[in-house]
């Protein structure tokens, strides 16, 4: 779905965001890419609908060229939260607000009707269709950001920061949301530094990120459990990743599963 070949980016003052990025990311999977501020996530991942352009290298998405595209195009394949929902909102309802992408695409009446009806429901927010989105508390309005971008059906969804503004039920219909579009086959990546978020989502790959380059590829139960990796990272290793193998068991399932397993011997041993 996504091709990185070579990618290096520096921002008009000489700063050097991404330096010789490479990473391929297939159709359908669910990555996590993390790193502390300023890692280069959030560049590396406007490159994916075009906002911004290589200094150097390529970006393919969906077998094109990201340079060779308007945004626009490269918006209904790439569909981006960003960090700060309030950027994204403008219209006087919620409604209007998830209407007003597939409706400027073209789409059918019947389709824009389906996809919003869709998009409201599946982030619980059909009882808040005729309130202004500016009149929402923030959890709220990630989730009118979210809606007004899955309302386009695109084949990858980016989402910057998942838990801002979030309790913890919302975190978690957050959660089932993402995982649920993974499985309709929507390829999925969330920017965060929020470890322990990654370590109890479904995401089936973490990249981690370090002043502009890639630092780590691979399982969450691997990434994850690599204490000195993720700390040159200036990432903390989720609790559980860091308990497991002082007990002397492999990091073989994911930390949120073996976090189950655990307090479901431990709630065992007590009823005994």
């Amino acid at each position: 779905m996504i091709v990185v070949k070579d990618l290096s980016y520096a921002y008009p003052d000489g700063t050097i965001a991404l330096n010789e990025i490479n990473i391929t990311i297939g159709d359908c999977e669910y990555i996590a890419l993390m790193g502390d501020n300023g890692a280069g996530k959030t560049t590396l991942a406007k490159h994916f609908n075009g906002l911004l352009k290589p200094t150097e290298g390529t970006v393919l998405v969906d077998n094109v060229d990201t340079t060779e595209v308007p945004i626009a195009e490269l918006s209904r394949k790439v569909g981006y939260v960003f960090q700060n929902p309030e950027s994204q909102l403008f219209l006087p309802t919620v409604e209007e607000e998830v209407s007003f992408a597939p409706k400027t695409a073209g789409y059918s009446e019947e389709v824009v009707k389906t996809n919003v009806e869709w998009a409201l429901k599946i982030l619980s927010l059909e009882e808040l269709r005729d309130r202004s989105p500016m009149e929402l508390g923030v959890g709220e309005q990630r989730r009118v950001s979210m809606a007004s971008i899955l309302s386009l059906k695109p084949k990858v969804f980016i989402m910057d920061e998942p838990t801002t503004g979030q309790d913890a039920n919302l975190m978690l219909t957050i959660s089932n949301t993402l995982t649920e579009l993974n499985r309709r086959g929507t390829t999925v990546i969330i920017i965060t530094h929020d470890v322990d978020f990654v370590a109890e989502s479904d995401a089936i790959r973490v990249i981690t990120m370090y002043r502009g380059e890639v630092v780590d590829d691979g399982l969450p139960e691997e990434v994850l459990s690599d204490e000195a990796k993720l700390l040159e990272t200036h990432l903390i290793p989720p609790q559980v990743a860091v308990l497991l193998p002082r007990l002397g068991l492999k990091p073989v399932i994911s930390p949120l599963s073996a976090s189950r397993i655990l307090y479901d011997k431990v709630r065992e041993h007590r009823d005994v």
